[in-house]
């Protein structure tokens, strides 16, 4: 699993952002903490949790600053593009399951 991966890479002091977990919104079942515990502790790793909602004050600067990025070409994307209207419900179900790689798209 890549999370014990980078867990085992981490250094003594370092910081570890945690975000992005919508493959685990609709678990049916309580969702355990880190086997690295250990880890987490030995190595004295802070581990912080972020929304963006947390940045509303910094959308609109943000925004200008990655439009400028995106017109330069200095942003690299990645687009997960799935065909058919008809798949979505699959498509959708990648989405929550971790099943894309990039942004993940339906075209129509």
């Amino acid at each position: 699993h890549a999370a014990e991966t980078v867990m085992q890479r981490m250094n003594n002091f370092s910081r570890m952002p945690l975000c992005g977990m919508i493959s685990m919104y609709d678990h049916l079942t309580e969702i355990q903490g880190p086997k690295a515990w250990p880890k987490i502790l030995m190595n004295r790793i802070k581990v912080q949790g972020f929304i963006v909602s947390d940045y509303i004050a910094e959308f609109e600067a943000a925004g200008a600053e990655l439009i400028g990025w995106a017109l330069a070409n200095k942003l690299k994307t990645r687009e997960d593009v799935r065909p058919g209207l008809e798949n979505a419900l699959h498509t959708l179900r990648d989405l929550y399951g971790g099943g894309n790689n990039g942004k993940l798209l339906i075209k129509v």
